[in-house]
């Protein structure tokens, strides 16, 4: 019976997940290493979000996400879930962000450019 639970492919993460397919703008928070650019996200839970991305992004940076959010305040107003945190994991063409803190903000009339998809490193238009 030994070993049996990881042949069985349990989650081990402690927070659901959703997939959330929306425009997402990022950029680096450091100092040291300066990286802007626009993605998609991937999935979210309470308490992280997976992007993807135009750059290969380092484990611990320090980053800022806003996602373009799909409900209106007031069935009128456009909102952006804002986010910063940490980089608790990273792919060539993703990055996870654990929150440090997050917020929803009023946002600008003109939306996000369309976002590229990364199939094996190379962007596809969506």
């Amino acid at each position: 019976m030994e070993g049996s639970f990881s042949t069985l492919g349990i989650e081990r993460r402690l927070r659901a997940r959703y997939p959330v397919r929306l425009p997402a703008r990022y950029r680096t928070l450091d100092q040291t290493e300066t990286l802007s650019g626009v993605g998609l996200t991937v999935n979210l839970s309470s308490g992280s979000l997976l992007v993807t991305c135009q750059h290969e992004i380092k484990l611990g940076i320090h980053m800022e996400v806003q996602v373009d959010w799909p409900s209106l305040l007031e069935s009128t107003i456009p909102l952006q879930f804002v986010t910063a945190g940490r980089v608790i994991r990273s792919q060539q063409s993703a990055f996870a962000i654990e929150f440090a803190r997050y917020q929803f903000r009023t946002m600008r009339s003109k939306p996000l450019p369309k976002p590229f998809a990364f199939v094996q490193g190379v962007p596809a238009e969506l």
